[in-house]
């Protein structure tokens, strides 16, 4: 132990494990983050179970970093001997009376289905007045894939007050499959708006998920460009087929209805991500993705910045310095998730976060 508490950094020179397990105890959660980075690095099987109930913790840079370790010690761990275990702890804490524990088990939950924690999560899309743990239960029901919540999430799509929370109801709605879904999420995208408006994206890929291919092509419409494109790019991935004209869809379709599949789950969220959002969302996204430091945060801004500004050829010096710094592949995926974005609009947006974060850090250094 140091003066201050666990040196987690020694607990793993000593490989450790069973110190460092002790460490995901801890109240700091800076050394429960430490602590699962260690574990991640030492590769023992035999931290899955003491890592898998970390999942629900309250802290959202531990629990990405939970994930991670996880993935990186064993791939196969949402079938390790302890989950049936570890599932019942994560699904008790969603009766939490604490908020960010209802929060965190239902995170957990997303990543590592329950089938026991179906209604416990039902009642918390309904009826819990936090907006972010409504909206995490309608992403782990949608993970979950059980029909008996489509009901719920077409209420939570329709009625709902927060954004967030309709939007990974069609999230989930579109996971699920159920095609009781797709009036509400063809009257969600029928309306004129830009290409990367964010319901848009989500319930378009909805559609497509549940194979709605006739309400797609219903949706090429010139009057509506963002629209139209779309639903052009999403026919074109669970079709595999390109018509210029919508008369061309509409008699293919004809022909191939009856005996159209709709393809297999195959992770399509994953494989063809969405990105939706504003640029500040887009960031706060990867930095959660990352379990970024602020100060990482605003230099991961920064170099977004130049390289929209200037070409994606970064300075040797600066590309140098993210690749140190573990920022280089958080970096390509933020570019990526721009794309959509109008260059100007996007420049001075970022340019606001980095101000942002830059203050957070001189606040964190007095």
């Amino acid at each position: 132990m140091s003066l201050f508490g666990p040196n987690v950094k020694k607990l793993e020179q000593r490989r450790d494990a069973d110190g460092l397990v002790k460490c995901l105890e801890n109240k700091d959660p800076a050394v429960r983050k430490d602590a699962v980075e260690a574990l991640s690095r030492l590769k023992d099987k035999a931290t899955v179970g003491p890592l898998m109930a970390a999942l629900a913790d309250p802290g959202r840079d531990v629990r990405s970093s939970v994930l991670s370790a996880l993935e990186a010690i064993d791939s196969d761990w949402r079938k390790h001997r302890s989950a049936d275990l570890v599932a019942e702890e994560i699904v008790s804490e969603l009766k939490s009376v604490d908020p960010a524990h209802r929060f965190a088990a239902a995170t957990a939950l997303e990543e590592f289905p329950v089938q026991k924690a179906l209604p416990m999560l039902i009642d918390l899309l309904q009826h819990d007045s936090e907006e972010e743990i409504r909206s995490k239960s309608a992403r782990a029901l949608g993970e979950l894939g059980d029909k008996r919540a489509v009901e719920s999430l077409i209420n939570a799509l329709r009625n709902d007050k927060s954004a967030e929370a309709r939007l990974n109801s069609a999230v989930a709605l579109g996971k699920i499959r159920d095609r009781r879904a797709i009036p509400l999420l063809f009257n969600l995208v029928n309306r004129n708006v830009a290409p990367w408006d964010e319901a848009l994206m989500v319930g378009i890929r909805a559609l497509g998920e549940i194979g709605a291919v006739g309400e797609l092509i219903n949706l090429i419409n010139e009057d509506m460009p963002g629209v139209e494109r779309r639903a052009r790019e999403e026919l074109r991935r669970i079709t595999g087929k390109e018509f210029e004209e919508p008369a061309a869809w509409s008699d293919w379709w004809k022909k191939t209805e009856a005996s159209f599949q709709t393809p297999p789950k195959t992770g399509a969220w994953a494989q063809h991500p969405i990105v939706f959002g504003s640029p500040r969302k887009i960031c706060e996204r990867v930095f959660i993705d990352y379990g970024l430091s602020t100060l990482n945060a605003a230099r991961l801004v920064a170099a977004a910045i130049e390289s929209i500004s200037k070409g994606p050829q970064l300075e040797q010096s600066l590309e140098a310095g993210l690749a140190v710094a573990g920022l280089s592949e958080p970096l390509g995926v933020l570019i990526e998730r721009l794309a959509g974005w109008e260059r100007t609009s996007a420049i001075m947006e970022l340019g606001m976060v980095e101000k942002k974060l830059y203050r957070e850090v001189k606040g964190q250094s007095r």
